[in-house]
């Protein structure tokens, strides 16, 4: 299945591409690309999930944007939990201050397995995570690859993962070749607060 070109606007307008509250979201053999929110509080610009769980198999999420301040997860927004299997999220974006998470914003858990993080990016002060932002989350990237992530901004951390208040574990996977672009912005690969990492 093809879930592209939508586009929602308005403050706190959530989901260009689907917006999923109660029950399971699952995608197989799919494409999620080149949709956007835009204005304040517009997150998920490809997917906004805020209950249930979000399944995500042998599909691509890939282009997608926010546009507006406190626009969280370009790619994908998660309140609830989200596993991505064999999938590639990429060329996704937030562009605003304070909208972190260009690849995939978590508050919940998440599960990265055989699976290509890359080329996503954040755009704005204090606009962490260019690839994952993890917030209060439990993640595990396995058997992964993120790369050339961006942050680009003022106090923007994390290119590949931001982690706040959250557990993240990292097994037999690559972080390289993310950037952290702007005066103040830690860690290119990782930064983590307040948080345990393995």
């Amino acid at each position: 299945s093809m879930i592209s070109d939508n586009r929602t606007s308005g403050m706190d307008a959530t989901g260009g591409g689907i917006h999923a509250g109660d029950g399971i979201v699952s995608l197989v053999d799919s494409e999620v690309s080149g949709n956007s929110t835009s204005q304040m509080g517009a997150r998920g610009g490809g997917i906004f999930a805020s209950g249930g769980l979000v399944s995500v198999s042998n599909s691509m999420i890939v282009s997608n944007q926010t546009l507006g301040p406190a626009s969280d997860g370009g790619g994908v927004y998660a309140a609830s939990g989200v596993t991505l299997q064999s999938s590639v999220v990429s060329g996704n974006t937030t562009v605003g201050d304070d909208s972190d998470g260009g690849g995939i914003y978590s508050r919940d858990s998440l599960a990265v397995i055989q699976s290509r993080i890359a080329d996503n990016a954040t755009r704005g002060r204090f606009a962490a995570g260019g690839a994952i932002t993890a917030d209060s989350a439990n993640v595990t990237v396995r058997n992964s690859s993120v790369t050339r992530n961006q942050t680009s901004g003022r106090y923007a951390y994390g290119a590949g993962l931001f982690a706040a208040r959250s557990d993240v574990t990292i097994e037999g996977s690559t972080v390289s070749e993310n950037v952290a672009t702007g005066d103040s912005s830690d860690g290119g690969g990782v930064s983590v607060f307040f948080s345990s990492m393995q």
